[in-house]
């Protein structure tokens, strides 16, 4: 097995996304954003291309981590004793970082759920949102609508 440099984290995964992407904007997108409200929207399309960045370096690193596992577990095939000690658990943490590194990619964007205007009846009274919010089988909404791509939030 060869020994392969580490990849140095902070060129991979870019120290600032974000500002990455705001620097590459055009003067199209300068002067949109002068526009009143307009420059919430630019700046959620920044901060979701700069997520989609990132989340495709988080699985680039975590694919090297596979590619360097592999290595090791040829390594350690050359002894069977070891292969017998090692192969399941080697196994099970390549499918693991193979699980991990298709979720992080693959991640929705943007967040759901459910907002109640609380100046106005029938929901300015807590009792009623309470009341409203058992109504809803939350378990199985995630499950059948969102495919468990997400995490319950209580606020």
């Amino acid at each position: 097995m060869t020994d392969s440099p580490k990849p140095d984290m902070k060129d991979s995964l870019a120290p600032d996304l974000f500002g990455k992407i705001t620097d590459e904007s055009t003067w199209l997108g300068r002067l949109a954003s002068k526009v009143p409200g307009f420059d919430g929207y630019i700046e959620r399309s920044r901060r979701r291309e700069a997520d989609q960045l990132l989340r495709e370096a988080i699985a680039r690193q975590l694919e090297e981590a596979r590619v360097r596992l592999s290595g090791v577990h040829q390594t350690l095939s050359r002894d069977i004793i070891k292969v017998m000690d090692f192969a399941e658990p080697l196994g099970e943490l390549d499918t693991r970082l193979m699980g991990l590194a298709g979720k992080i990619k693959d991640a929705p964007q943007g967040y759901a759920g459910f907002c109640f205007n609380m100046r106005k009846p029938p929901f300015n009274d807590k009792r009623m949102r309470l009341a409203f919010a058992h109504l809803f089988n939350r378990e199985r909404l995630m499950e059948k609508l969102f495919f468990n791509e997400y995490e319950f939030i209580n606020s």
